[in-house]
């Protein structure tokens, strides 16, 4: 069948067998593996519909591939470079020579069994590559190992993934902000803005709230002594990383956040239960390490609030107030503050 332009095309196979050295290695391979029912992700996998031989003459190779076989769902690749063999092999030239003067008298004995280590070697030299080059996965980009590595760059684990948020919604936020957060250390200033240019409006941390903080068994005082191997008994002193009680006063415990100020209707989008709280909640928890507690607080402006309606979702203090609308003389002020939702630290 023609081209659009009017030349005849080729298939895949053919111009594999054909012009092999057309072809990169870790390229050919690849679309060698991209047939139906091939899978390469394993070397076991890779056995079954893939053999990789070496040429072992003395010749400089133009290319990377000698020469390409399909039969039927196995193929068979003989590369020029790689191998244990041949001119740019780590063996000596005498053994490659040696080898290709038995093959010539029909001996193949030798040929056959270095193969079997050649085959080895390559298949494992195609599957490194792959798990560290995103154009020979042909899988969901969420499942390669390249994701993996850049999202463990941001700090982000699969165990920290969100029910319900997908992985691409979690690779577009982060992503961007790799070289701001990589290392696990976040400042207020940088959460803030990358809350701010992810969700499309203004965030601002502000005062801390103080709050009750559990205290760690270790930390509790006792009337005891404590010894430590052969050292002597010490008695823990009162003030000195000791305290009475289970919790201790932290004036730091609950920070505030302000958002907005927001349109009605785009506060409505920001209530829990909806994908921008999700996302929200999702990049409190991981840009604070979890350690925060975040008071957030919507700002509405008050024009943009319509009449109450008595209708099936109307949720008090969310997106309905019982004064239908607000006073004159304020409604150039400062834009209401809804209800705020305090995002508590995971519990490890």
């Amino acid at each position: 069948m023609a081209t659009i332009d009017g030349r005849e095309s080729s298939s895949v196979r053919r111009g594999l067998q054909g012009h092999p050295s057309y072809y990169n290695f870790y390229q050919a391979v690849s679309l060698l593996a991209a047939q139906p029912n091939v899978d390469d992700g394993g070397l076991e996998q890779l056995d079954r519909h893939i053999r990789f031989k070496t040429e072992i003459g003395g010749q400089f190779p133009p290319n990377d591939i000698a020469n390409i076989r399909v039969t039927g769902p196995m193929s068979e690749i003989t590369v020029a470079t790689f191998g244990l063999t041949g001119p740019l092999g780590p063996l000596p030239q005498q053994h490659s020579e040696w080898i290709d003067q038995e093959s010539r008298h029909g001996r193949t004995a030798l040929k056959d069994f270095m193969n079997l280590f050649e085959h080895r070697f390559i298949g494992l030299l195609y599957l490194i590559k792959k798990q560290t080059h995103q154009g020979l996965h042909k899988g969901m980009r969420s499942t390669s190992p390249i994701f993996r590595y850049l999202m463990n760059l941001c700090g982000w684990r699969d165990q920290d993934r969100a029910a319900c948020l997908s992985q691409d919604t979690i690779a577009r936020t982060l992503l961007p902000f790799a070289g701001l957060i990589a290392g696990g250390k976040t400042s207020a200033a940088a959460v803030a803005n990358i809350l701010s240019v992810t969700l499309g409006t203004s965030v601002r941390f502000g005062t801390t709230l103080g709050g009750f903080m559990p205290l760690d068994r270790r930390y509790r005082a006792v009337l005891a002594t404590h010894k430590k191997g052969n050292q002597p008994a010490t008695t823990p002193r009162l003030g000195d990383a000791i305290a009475i009680g289970r919790r201790s006063w932290n004036t730091h415990q609950v920070v505030n956040l302000s958002i907005g100020p927001l349109d009605y209707q785009q506060a409505e989008t920001w209530l829990p239960g909806t994908d921008t709280y999700s996302l929200f909640e999702t990049l409190i928890r991981f840009s604070t390490n979890g350690q925060w507690a975040v008071r957030a607080e919507l700002q509405v402006n008050e024009n943009s609030i319509p009449a109450t309606r008595f209708k099936n979702n109307l949720r008090l203090g969310f997106n309905s107030w019982l004064k239908s609308k607000p006073n004159q003389s304020q409604s150039d002020q400062q834009p209401l503050r809804v209800t705020a939702r305090i995002i508590h630290p995971t519990v490890s």
